[in-house]
């Protein structure tokens, strides 16, 4: 079985790590196919919503970080019951899949740019919402709500 495994269905790639015998932790092996698949990943333009997660207990072994740790570190952005962990992964990731495709990659650049500092968020975000808001599908799904109205 591969150490890394890397599927994509319905939009939504599932990037998972399989080495629960050392709890997941990445060799030099393991860190050339993860970063393979991210850069696959990135490369997959119908790819709306990416799940990364670990076989077995573990995530990934970069120490043993609890749940709650995680969450409050930011690593983690939803804490679940761990029988639960990957399916409600995988309705986050449905919903985040409904949206158009130009929106999240909109998205995306904006929050990339946010790490550098508000400014060039910003500045990415003047960029990218004059496009959204031309964008037929936007159109469109105005015209949808208007209709509900």
């Amino acid at each position: 079985m591969p150490a890394i495994e890397f599927n994509i269905h319905n939009g939504i790639g599932l990037l998972t790590v399989n080495r629960p015998e050392v709890r997941n932790a990445l060799n030099l092996q393991a860190m050339a196919d993860f970063a393979a698949a991210i850069d696959q990943a990135h490369a997959t333009t119908e790819l709306r919503a990416l799940i990364v997660t670990g076989s077995g207990k573990a995530f990934i072994s970069g120490r043993v970080i609890s749940a709650p740790e995680a969450h409050r570190l930011g690593i983690v952005t939803h804490l679940t019951p761990p029988d639960e962990a990957l399916s409600s992964a995988m309705m986050i990731a449905d919903s985040l899949a409904e949206y158009e495709p130009g929106a999240i990659r909109a998205y995306k650049r904006i929050l990339r740019a946010a790490q550098s500092s508000i400014a060039e968020a910003q500045a990415v975000e003047r960029a990218e919402f004059p496009k959204l808001w031309a964008a037929e599908t936007h159109h469109s799904a105005v015209e949808r709500f208007l209709g509900k109205e």
